[in-house]
């Protein structure tokens, strides 16, 4: 689920709720990107057929080749962008902490498309 919030100032502000799916074929995949073939359904739209890649180590995602900052909250892969860099060890079912960005700041990076 995905919420977006829209404003301006000769308009009142307009925030909905998105929810959706992916399916996601792995094509390539190294230590730095990876890229997928997905198809996306999303409530109320037909299917959207994308290519996508993640790159710099997560802080990157280009859609069918438009590359920008990786603001994903929720999805594939791990955002480092967002959540800053994981430990270097990490085993199955181990659990940590991460410092991530001040509330607030993932949507200000959103905008910036």
């Amino acid at each position: 689920m995905r919420t977006i919030s829209i404003s301006g100032k000769d308009f009142p502000e307009l925030v909905s709720r998105v929810s959706g799916t992916g399916d996601y074929t792995v094509k390539m995949a190294t230590a730095d990107s990876a890229s997928f073939d997905a198809i996306f359904r999303i409530d109320g739209h037909p299917a959207s057929n994308l290519q996508i890649t993640i790159g710099d180590e997560g802080r990157s995602i280009a859609f069918s080749e438009k590359k920008s900052a990786n603001h994903e909250g929720s999805g594939l892969a791990f955002n480092a962008f967002l959540w800053g860099t994981p430990p270097a060890h990490l085993e199955a079912g181990e659990a940590g902490s991460q410092t991530s960005i001040k509330p607030g700041k993932a949507g200000a990076r959103a905008v910036k498309r």
